[in-house]
Parts: C-alpha cells; structure tokens; sequence
C-alpha cells in the first residue's frame, strides 16, 4: 500500500545517500577518458589503467569500498556501445526524472542491465536476485537544487524507477557544463561532446 511504497521510497533515500563519488575523481576519469579516445587507444583495450570507478558504497574510513576499472561497474566501460539495444529507452544527455528519490537529472551513461557489485544491489534494492538487476540502468548527473549534498549528485538509476523529463529545462549542476558541449532548447537535451559520442554513437 503506500505505506509500504512511502517505506521503500525512504529506504532507497537512505542507500541512495551511501552511493558517493568525489566529484573531483568524476572529473579525472572524463580527462582521462577524454585523452584515451583522442590517442585512440581505448578500443584496443577497453580496461584502460586510466579509467576509474566513480560510484560505490562508503566505507567509514570515508573511501570507496567496491569496484575497479576492470568490472567497468555504473556505465564506466570505456568500450564503445556501437548496438543500441531497443529496450534502452533513455539516451545520454536525455533529461530523466526518479520518482522515488524526486529528483531531475541527466543521463551520463547507460548499461543494458545493472553492472554493480551485488553487495551494492542488495543494499539498494533490499533483494539479492530481482528482474529489476536485468533492466537496463543509467548513470545520472542530478539536479545539485534538488540534492544540495555534492556527494550525491551522481546515480545509479534502473530504467522503471525514471521518466522523461524533457519540458522541465536544464538541470542545475556545474558538472554538466564541463561533461557537455552544452543545452539544446529545441530538444531539451544536452548535447555530447566527441568522446561521448564516440562511446555512444547511437545516442
């Protein structure tokens, strides 16, 4: 009932909040990406030693826990989507809304299913094994307005949990403005750079 969906609602609010990634290191891994598409190095070796895991679980020390470049967990594979499956419904630089957590965002990259550790599945989907690991996921710069914490401001998002919010006009995050070439009004999309569109040339 909604008592149950207002209880789930405030359990993914509160996990959501333990997945953090430093800004900073955000911005590293796209110079990073960046400088390894412009060499052209990438798709000859898609573990790149140069691309780092952005998102994870905090530990209580204050570091991040899971993940590496090898597993390319939360849409960080360096490899170049050049199929884009029809049950991918949302592009990168597309305007999303969560319903849940009621925030707007961008899409920064998708996966076609969920690739995170289980242990980070768990805590926020509260189950081990669920259809919903097999949806497709995004990686999503929210709206700072929104989620004034800068630790949050980038997730990890299912496809069932978001709409398309394209009327609502641009979303508030300094992020945005170095990760795009910028916002298109007639659209109400942002606009990729090179090496996005190098990773998602369907998008």
């Amino acid at each position: 009932g909604d008592e149950e969906g207002a209880k789930s609602g405030k359990s993914l609010l509160a996990t959501a909040r333990g997945v953090i990634r430093s800004v900073s290191e955000w911005l590293e891994w796209m110079d990073d990406l960046a400088s390894d598409l412009e060499r052209g190095i990438v798709e000859e070796d898609p573990n790149e030693d140069g691309v780092r895991m952005v998102v994870g679980l905090k530990e209580n020390g204050g570091s991040l826990k899971n993940g590496t470049a090898e597993e390319e967990y939360f849409a960080t594979s360096t490899k170049p989507r050049r199929k884009r499956p029809k049950e991918v419904l949302y592009r990168v630089g597309q305007i999303v809304f969560h319903r849940q957590l009621e925030v707007r965002g961008v899409v920064m990259g998708w996966d076609v299913e969920a690739k995170a550790p289980l242990n980070w599945l768990k805590q926020v989907y509260i189950v081990t094994e669920s259809d919903i690991f097999l949806e497709p996921h995004y990686t999503v710069i929210c709206d700072v307005k929104q989620i004034p914490d800068v630790e949050n401001e980038v997730h990890y998002f299912a496809q069932s949990q978001i709409d398309d919010d394209f009327s609502g006009g641009k979303v508030a995050n300094p992020l945005l403005d170095q990760l795009f070439k910028g916002f298109d009004e007639s659209t109400g999309r942002y606009i990729l750079t090179k090496h996005l569109t190098k990773l998602y040339p369907k998008d």
